[in-house]
């Protein structure tokens, strides 16, 4: 005879109501919708870079944060770092890692904004392709 209580609830059925019991209900919706988000996040900034490669490379030498001889390498290979990201995304491969590194670029580029915050130094972000320097205030 086993008691009700010392059975574990089957792997499929359904953990409660609340937030918790949706998220765990549509976890794969949920995951494909943000993972979509993420990729057009990507493909829409690269976009914007591929057009002008010379005005990304000077976007970022105006955050004077990389030495000249990477300036150009990075501002080159940048936007497609961010459309393979995006399209990684998209055909669903190594979502785990793209979702790792797309992370992690997020955050060298949030660094980036806040060491220009810290420096003083006014330039937009070029995150759409169109950077460089803003009027003060």
């Amino acid at each position: 005879m086993t008691s009700m209580a010392s059975q574990a609830p089957a792997k499929d059925a359904p953990t409660g109501g609340g937030l918790r019991g949706f998220v765990d209900t549509n976890q794969q919706w949920i995951s494909l919708v943000m993972r979509v988000l993420l990729a057009v996040m990507w493909f829409w900034y690269s976009v914007g870079k591929l057009g002008s490669p010379e005005s990304n490379a000077q976007s970022v030498r105006d955050f004077r944060i990389l030495p000249e001889s990477l300036v150009t390498t990075f501002g080159y290979a940048q936007p497609y770092f961010e459309l393979a990201l995006g399209l990684l995304l998209i055909l669903g491969l190594g979502t785990r890692l793209v979702a790792i590194m797309s992370a992690l670029l997020l955050l060298v580029y949030i660094g980036g904004i806040i060491s220009l915050g810290a420096r003083g130094i006014a330039i937009s972000c070029g995150c759409g392709g169109s950077g460089g320097a803003v009027a003060p205030g």
